[in-house]
C-alpha cells in the first residue's frame, strides 16, 4: 500500500490523505487538520489494510476467543470437526491456541498469524522424553515443511470456523488462507542399494531389540509408512493370505490399505509371535514401558545407520530417515520396470504427483540405456 498527502478544499481540514495500492487504484482517503494527523492515520490505515482482521466474524462468535474456538474444534466429532485428527495433527492446533489463548476471534490478524510461523521457525523444538519423563528443549533449524504442515493446521480451525457460520466468507478466503506456504525440497537425491539394505538388515539381526530385524524388513519390503508397520497389531495380520491390514486412522490419506508380506516377514512373525499374542489384538511392535503403545525404534535405529556410514546430520548427504526405505521401494519398483500405476497401488498414494517424488533415477541404469539406444550414433 501507498500513501499520498494532498491539499483539501476545505480550511477546517486541508489536509486530504489517499491510500493507494501498487497499481494506483485509490482504496480509502480521509481529511485531517495537521499534516502529523494525516501521516499518523495514513500508518495505521496501510498496516489495517494489509494485515486484515476478521472482519468476517458473525455477532455469534464475536465474543469467542482463539482458545475457545480451537476447543470446540477438537470436540467437534463431525467430518469438519477435529476430535477425530490423529495426535499430531490435534497437537498443532493446541499449538496455535497457546499462541493466541485470550486473544478474541475479531482481533488477529493476518500478520498475527505471520509473525507466530515466524517464530516458530526461530525458535526451540520441545520433545517428550519416556526414559526420564521430562520436556527436552533443544534449538534446531526448522524446515519449510515443518512450517507448511502448521500453517495447514489453523487453515482447518478456520474452515472449521466458516462451516460453523462463525465467519461469513468462502472457506479458502480467511486471513489463514491469505498467507502462501513455503517452497519445500522434498526430493531425496537417491535411494539405498540393495547392499545398503542388506547392511542395515544384518546389523538388526544382532539389535538388542528382538522384533528390530523383522520391523526393517517389513519396511524394506512392503513401502509402508514407519506408523502404519510399527501401529500394527496381530489381529490385522492373515498368515495364509500374507497380507497386512493398515486401518485408515494410520495411513496419511485416511484410506484403508492392505500391505502384502513377502515370505521371509512371515516366517518372521511367526517366530516372534508368543502364544499370548497369538489369537489376541495386542500390537506386533508393543512397548516394553507400555504395552497399548508401540516401542520407540529411535535408538535402534540410530545404531543401524551408523553401521553403514549414515549417522550425518539432517542437512547432510549421508543422513538416512527410516522414510527414505520407502522411497528405495519406489526407487526398486521404478528400476525393475513397474508402471507408475503400479508403484502407486503399492506404496499407497492417492495421486501419482506422489508417487513421482518416491521415484530416484539410477545413473548407471541411465547410462545402460544411452550406450543401448544411442551408443551406435555418429
Amino acid at each position: 500500500m501507498k500513501h499520498r498527502v494532498a491539499h483539501a478544499k476545505t480550511r477546517r481540514l486541508p489536509f486530504r490523505v489517499y491510500i493507494t495500492t501498487d497499481s494506483g487504484k485509490a482504496v480509502s482517503s480521509k481529511s485531517f487538520a495537521t499534516r502529523d494527523e494525516a501521516d499518523r492515520w495514513a500508518i495505521t490505515e496501510s498496516y489495517r489494510l494489509e494485515n486484515p482482521r476478521n472482519s468476517d466474524v458473525t455477532e455469534r462468535a464475536r465474543t469467542m476467543t482463539f482458545r475457545d474456538v480451537v476447543d470446540e474444534y477438537l470436540k467437534d466429532d463431525d467430518p469438519a470437526g477435529g476430535a477425530n485428527l490423529r495426535k499430531q495433527h490435534r497437537n498443532q492446533a493446541q499449538w496455535w491456541a497457546d499462541q493466541f489463548d485470550v486473544t478474541p476471534l475479531t482481533e488477529i490478524a493476518k500478520d498475527d498469524i505471520k509473525q507466530a510461523l515466524k517464530h516458530y521457525m526461530e525458535g526451540t523444538c520441545t520433545r517428550y522424553c519416556s526414559r526420564t519423563g521430562k520436556q527436552i528443549s533443544h534449538t534446531r533449524t526448522r524446515r519449510p515443511s515443518s512450517r507448511n504442515r502448521l500453517l495447514a493446521a489453523i487453515r482447518r480451525i478456520y474452515t472449521y470456523c466458516v462451516d460453523r457460520d462463525w465467519i461469513d466468507c468462502p472457506p479458502r478466503a480467511t486471513i489463514a488462507h491469505q498467507i502462501r506456504n513455503l517452497a519445500e525440497n522434498n526430493q531425496r537425491k537417491r535411494g539405498l542399494s540393495q547392499d545398503e539394505v542388506s547392511a542395515l538388515l544384518q546389523e538388526a539381526r544382532t539389535s538388542d531389540w528382538d522384533r528390530f530385524y523383522l520391523f526393517l524388513l517389513g519396511l524394506a519390503t512392503t513401502g509402508a509408512r514407519k506408523m502404519e508397520w510399527l501401529g500394527m497389531s496381530w489381529d490385522r495380520i492373515d498368515l495364509e493370505e500374507r497380507t497386512a491390514l493398515v486401518p485408515a486412522s494410520l495411513t496419511k490419506n485416511r484410506l484403508e490399505k492392505k500391505l502384502c508380506l513377502v515370505e521371509p516377514v512371515i516366517e518372521e512373525l511367526k517366530r516372534v509371535r508368543t502364544d499370548a499374542e497369538r489369537f489376541g489384538s495386542s500390537l506386533v511392535f508393543p512397548s516394553p514401558i507400555k504395552s497399548s503403545q508401540p516401542i520407540d525404534p529411535r535408538k535402534y535405529w540410530n545404531k543401524a545407520r551408523a553401521s553403514i556410514g549414515y549417522d550425518g546430520n539432517m542437512e547432510e548427504d549421508n543422513y538416512l530417515r527410516l522414510h527414505d526405505l520407502r522411497h528405495t521401494v519406489g526407487s526398486y519398483l521404478a528400476a525393475n520396470g513397474y508402471s507408475a500405476f503400479q508403484i502407486r497401488d503399492y506404496l499407497g498414494h492417492k495421486h501419482l504427483a506422489s508417487t513421482a517424488r518416491y521415484v530416484h533415477g539410477d545413473d548407471e541404469a541411465k547410462r545402460d540405456i544411452a550406450d543401448t539406444l544411442f551408443g551406435a550414433l555418429k
